[in-house]
C-alpha cells in the first residue's frame, strides 16, 4: 500500500507498494520522452530541406511578385485577380472617394457637400466610425443626430478605435449644438462610452 513517509531529511515523500520512491512528475515525463515508443521523426523532413524547417506555402507567390516588380510580365494566377478588381472599380471607387472626402473635409461646407453626395448615393450614413466621427462636425443637427445614433449602434456591437477623438467631438456637440435633442444625444453617448 502506498503511503507518506518521512525521508532522512525530514521531508515527506510518497512511496509505492514495494517501497520504491517515485520520482517527480518532471522525472517521469523525462523517462517517458526517452522511451522507444515515442516517434521522434521530423514530420517536415524531406530530401534537400534541413531538419526542422517547415515548408513556406507563400514562397511561390512571393517569387512571382518579385518578378513582376522587377519588370517582368504578370503571371496568370495574378491576371484573374487584377481583372476582378478592375471590374469592381466602377461602383466601389466612387463610394470610396466620397467616404474619403467626408473623412478628409477641412471645413464644414466641404463636409456638408461631401455628406450630401454620400447620402444621395447610399441613402444613409455608413457603418464606418471614422466617417461618422467626421460627420459630427456637420452643420445640420439632424445629420449629427443620425451620426450619433449610428455611432451608438457601432459602440454597442464592437469597441471603437478612436474613442478619445469621439469623446472630444461629442463634448463639442454638447457645447455648440443649438437644439436640446442634439445636446442630450451627444451627452448620453459620451457617458455610455465611459
Amino acid at each position: 500500500m502506498a503511503g507518506r513517509e518521512d525521508d532522512d531529511r525530514g521531508r515527506r515523500s510518497w512511496r509505492d507498494k514495494d517501497d520504491r520512491e517515485r520520482g517527480s512528475w518532471r522525472e517521469i515525463d523525462k523517462k517517458r520522452d526517452q522511451s522507444l515508443h515515442i516517434d521522434r521523426s521530423d514530420p517536415y523532413a524531406r530530401p534537400g530541406r534541413p531538419r526542422g524547417q517547415r515548408p513556406n506555402p507563400t514562397a511561390g507567390y512571393r517569387a512571382a511578385l518579385d518578378k513582376v516588380f522587377e519588370g517582368g510580365a504578370l503571371p496568370d494566377k495574378f491576371k484573374a485577380l487584377a481583372s476582378a478588381k478592375q471590374g469592381d472599380a466602377g461602383t466601389g471607387s466612387k463610394r470610396q472617394a466620397l467616404l474619403r472626402a467626408v473623412r478628409d473635409a477641412d471645413d464644414r461646407q466641404t463636409l456638408a457637400a461631401a455628406t450630401a453626395d454620400l447620402l444621395a448615393m447610399d441613402g444613409e450614413l455608413p457603418d464606418d466610425a471614422d466617417v461618422l466621427i467626421s460627420v459630427l462636425r456637420h452643420p445640420d443637427e439632424a445629420v449629427v443626430r443620425d451620426a450619433i445614433r449610428a455611432l451608438g449602434k457601432l459602440a454597442s456591437s464592437r469597441p471603437l478605435k478612436r474613442k478619445e477623438l469621439l469623446k472630444q467631438r461629442l463634448r463639442q456637440v454638447e457645447e455648440l449644438a443649438e437644439e436640446e435633442e442634439t445636446r442630450v444625444a451627444g451627452a448620453e453617448l459620451r457617458k455610455a462610452l465611459g
